[in-house]
């Protein structure tokens, strides 16, 4: 295989498990699988980009539309959150937002597709009607509600769950070829902070990424198959 000099990374989206209730207590899975055809390992930044999704479900980094009604919906947005600046010392917060991605080996990212870990434990999403009636924080200050995940989403309607290819290739800027344990230093490095010459001038490629596309009904969400050409409704044998 021929060096690739600047890799390209493929990444897909995945929900699970295959049925959803708005009565059960957690939330779907958001998996964001990212692979290379890259002959020799490179190492990205992945703060608050879609490799990071947890917290970039709560920028914006991806798209959820209504397709029923023709609209991409409102979300939970972290406005002011304050980030000390990045280092490169093993053991510190830094190292968890450096991924590395080997030849061939996917490198998979799961997170709750709602609101997740919150303080006296998980909150449990709820519906776009009980949140109109009882949970006024969960709308912005136009009263409409902000969705976050499967909260705030609306029974009887299609939506589109996607990532926007210009945010990524934008966001994902910072990357070097190695595994992130040639990047690390020791806390007496005498340069231990993030600066440019450290990594790769050129951006970081990405493929084309597929969205899923998904049902809500009033007892569970039902998976959409999507295909090549045109989707599918797959039925009971795929709910979501």
């Amino acid at each position: 295989m021929l060096s690739v000099e600047i890799p390209e990374i493929l990444t897909t989206l995945s929900l699970s498990p295959t049925t959803y209730r708005f009565s059960d207590p957690t939330a779907p899975e958001l998996t964001v699988t990212a692979t290379s055809d890259s002959d020799r390992p490179f190492t990205v930044f992945c703060y608050g980009t879609v490799l990071d999704p947890a917290y970039g479900l709560q920028r914006h980094r991806f798209t959820i539309t209504d397709i029923t009604a023709g609209i991409d919906l409102p979300q939970v947005l972290i406005s002011h959150h304050r980030v000390r600046p990045f280092d490169r010392i093993r053991g510190t917060a830094s190292e968890w937002y450096l991924l590395t991605i080997e030849p061939g080996t996917p490198v998979i990212l799961s997170t709750s597709f709602g609101p997740g870990d919150i303080p006296g434990g998980i909150q449990k999403p709820q519906s776009k009607a009980t949140i109109n009636s009882t949970y006024p924080d969960d709308m912005n200050e136009n009263g409409i509600v902000v969705v976050h995940g499967v909260h705030g989403l609306e029974p009887g309607h299609r939506y589109r769950l996607s990532i926007s290819m210009e945010d990524i290739r934008k966001r994902v800027w910072w990357w070097r070829w190695g595994t992130k344990d040639d990047f690390l230093v020791d806390h007496e490095h005498p340069d231990p902070w993030f600066n440019d010459k450290l990594f790769q001038p050129a951006r970081i490629k990405f493929k084309e990424i597929q969205g899923i596309e998904f049902n809500v009904r009033i007892a569970m969400i039902w998976a959409v198959e999507t295909l090549s050409k045109g989707v599918k409704d797959s039925g009971s044998e795929n709910t979501l």
